[in-house]
């Protein structure tokens, strides 16, 4: 239940982030999209987390670009360029 509450918190950071750098007073929020980076024995977790964080007022408008494998080819990805928002490994 910590890991749920602390990746969701991330989420929120995120996407907090992401919403305040591209919208003013005037503007409506645009959608955003996170990609997550991660090993892939937390995959149907994190499928049940995106889902409840997308339920949530924060989680409006977010979509999510999801990429799964074993650590060590996950983070040989990411060092090679691979995009991601959220990297756990």
């Amino acid at each position: 239940m910590t890991r749920f509450i602390a990746v969701l918190a991330v989420l929120v950071a995120l996407f907090g982030a992401a919403a305040s750098s591209s919208s003013s007073g005037t503007q409506t929020r645009k959608d955003v999209k996170l990609t997550l980076v991660a090993y892939s024995t937390p995959r149907e977790a994190y499928g049940k987390i995106i889902e409840a964080f997308k339920k949530t007022p924060a989680g409006q408008g977010v979509s999510f670009d999801q990429s799964y494998g074993a650590s060590g080819e996950q983070s040989r990805a990411v060092e090679q360029g691979l995009p991601a928002d959220v990297v756990a490994f």
